[in-house]
């Protein structure tokens, strides 16, 4: 976003169980930027995590601004277990932030609701 621009923060299917902790994920096309530098985001661009313990481990959605192997700025959504951020069990990166709210969606759902998906997430299989 650029400096001073008035942008609306993205719009998302929370779901019960979730507190965000952090957001300034903004509804942007960010491939509408030729040049990275006039795009004004912090690293860490949200961070939302289970607000119970889901069989007794916590996952958190962390989101940030990163650089690629172009050296050109995306988005990369972490799936974090127990605060541990330095060992995503799941990462996802795109320049698309639809295909980023996306992902934040399906993963919204699927680590609250699905036995099945915390069993892969523990054994720290993929995911999706």
């Amino acid at each position: 976003m650029k400096k001073n621009e008035k942008v609306p923060l993205q719009a998302l299917k929370m779901r019960g169980g979730w507190q965000m902790i952090k957001n300034q994920f903004f509804d942007m096309d960010i491939t509408e930027y030729e040049n990275d530098d006039n795009l004004d985001f912090t690293q860490d661009i949200m961070y939302m995590k289970t607000h119970t313990p889901i069989k007794e481990i916590k996952f958190g959605l962390l989101l940030v601004w990163d650089l690629d192997y172009d050296l050109k700025r995306q988005f990369c959504l972490k799936v974090i277990k127990e605060d541990d951020f330095m060992n995503p069990i799941e990462e996802f990166c795109s320049r698309d932030k639809n295909k980023i709210v996306d992902k934040i969606e399906t993963y919204l759902q699927k680590l609250l609701y699905s036995y099945k998906h915390y069993n892969r997430i523990y054994e720290k299989k993929v995911l999706i």
